[in-house]
């Protein structure tokens, strides 16, 4: 792994986690027409034998439920682990400037005009900035074993 993928790893994640937060909510509203769907019934007049059936609707979808906020949540736990390690990558550059583009560009997804805007230098004098902390973000991932 090289330095930009070493960087790009933790906005990967994000897109995964939002991934699977949009497929939560498609299995929270199927729960919740469900729960709509039970009440709108008259359960007076409905012979019970046990419950629901293993295999029910409802049981797959609270299975799916918890087993996707176990996996969210284990990927948050990682972008976290993720974000710590990048900053100590980002830290290891000293230069200001360096890390305020880094930063930007990096953590907050920032596109390289936007950057150049709110450093208040030409779009150039950036692309030499993020050369140059590559540069060091790579030497830094080398001295810890991130890169072979």
């Amino acid at each position: 792994m090289d330095a930009k993928e070493f960087l790009m790893r933790r906005l990967l994640l994000n897109e995964d986690i939002n991934m699977d937060f949009l497929q939560l909510q498609q299995i929270l509203k199927s729960i919740s027409r469900l729960e709509r769907l039970e009440t709108r019934t008259d359960l007076r007049k409905e012979r019970v034998q046990g419950g629901e059936l293993p295999g029910s609707p409802a049981t797959k979808l609270v299975d799916q439920k918890i087993d996707l906020e176990r996996t969210i949540n284990e990927k948050v736990a990682e972008n976290i682990a993720i974000q710590e390690e990048i900053n100590e990558a980002i830290r290891y550059c000293k230069d200001y400037d360096e890390i305020r583009v880094m930063k930007k560009r990096y953590l907050e997804r920032k596109d390289w005009a936007t950057i150049s805007q709110e450093i208040g230098c030409s779009e150039s004098k950036v692309y030499a900035l993020h050369k140059s902390a590559m540069d060091k973000i790579e030497e830094f991932l080398k001295s810890k074993s991130f890169l072979e």
